[in-house]
């Protein structure tokens, strides 16, 4: 169902607009959706939304002429109302929200095996998604040596030494099982593929490793409840043999966000921008890196190597310190060298 936007803001940007509904829409469990601006002068938007009970909820409160409650944007009343343009909604944003839904689990939805296979990947639809087991997981920042080669410098490393990587339609997830260690837990990371500035394949005499380095920070879960995480790891063979079982089975699990990576270290997931996993198996890099270029937000080839630092580095919060400091000194700005 189309929803019409009038009296928008001058300048107003798609990602504005977004902001500001996102909040509201989820309120009617409205995740999925898609806008268009109109910059003609007629200033009005269009909100595609996927499913038409919960898109007549939002606008029972919030259209008609007399709205149950009002929004504003830039100081302007936003008037809400059902769009009557032949040929709207398009079939195509609607399917694409409803695949982009199906391949996203919520808190409340059951996993059933064989949408995970036809749904969760952007590949052809019989195609099995593509799942690599790692046997850890770390993360740091580039940093470039004495030589000047490119660096990975670790700032912190996982305790927990199983998980996967999976390819999803719009997302990369990296999940990772509870180990013996104190305070571990079952956890998945969730990168959007457009946030990916580059990722490197490289080998070592034991591992072949995974680099990705990221734009926005991921988003972590944690896992309440063990039910059907052998998904995750693949093992399709465990699932329930039937719809039936399926639909009398309670919910599978239930994500509860987190701001960090281990209890031990708070702020590594919000400074660090660089991921890295070491697969199991050896010799699995060029098979990786088939998957990777299909995604449609890389585009260059990444071909150049990077190795470890020789020294021992600070952590990454006390580095921001510093630098912080450094900034702060004006007199020293014209001799600050950033080993860049």
């Amino acid at each position: 169902m189309d929803i019409k936007i009038r009296n928008i803001p001058r300048g107003t940007r798609p990602i504005d607009l977004r902001d500001l509904l996102k909040e509201h829409l989820y309120r009617f469990n409205i995740r999925y959706f898609d806008i268009q601006i109109d910059y003609t002068r007629e200033r009005k938007a269009i909100i595609t939304i996927e499913e038409e009970t919960k898109a007549r909820e939002f606008l029972a409160t919030f259209g008609g002429k007399h709205p149950v409650q009002r929004l504003f944007l830039l100081e302007e009343l936003l008037e809400f109302g059902h769009s009557t343009h032949r040929g709207q909604p398009d079939p195509l944003k609607v399917r694409l929200l409803r695949e982009k839904r199906l391949c996203q689990w919520s808190a409340s939805e059951t996993i059933d095996p064989q949408s995970f296979i036809k749904t969760c990947t952007y590949f052809k639809a019989a195609e099995r998604p593509p799942v690599f087991h790692i046997v850890s997981l770390e993360t740091g920042l580039w940093m470039r040596d004495r030589l000047g080669k490119l660096s990975f410098d670790q700032k912190y490393k996982d305790a927990r030494n199983v998980g996967t990587i999976i390819f999803g339609q719009n997302t990369l997830v990296i999940y990772l099982e509870k180990s013996r260690h104190r305070n571990s837990y079952h956890g998945r990371i969730d990168i959007p593929y457009d946030s990916i500035e580059n990722a490197i394949t490289t080998s070592s005499s034991k591992h072949d490793f995974l680099t990705c380095t990221l734009r926005t920070l991921p988003k972590v879960y944690e896992f309440v409840g063990e039910k059907n995480l052998h998904l995750y790891l693949g093992q399709l063979s465990r699932a329930p043999s039937s719809k039936g079982e399926i639909s009398r089975s309670p919910k599978s699990h239930t994500l509860l966000r987190r701001c960090n990576l281990s209890s031990n270290v708070d702020d590594n997931v919000a400074l660090c921008t660089v991921y890295r996993v070491s697969l199991r198996h050896k010799q699995q890099a060029s098979r990786l890196l088939q998957f990777i270029r299909r995604i449609p937000t890389l585009h260059r080839k990444d071909c150049f190597k990077t190795t470890v630092p020789s020294g021992r580095t600070k952590s990454v919060a006390f580095e921001y310190e510093v630098l912080e400091h450094k900034l702060s000194d004006f007199g020293i700005l014209k001799h600050l060298d950033f080993n860049l």
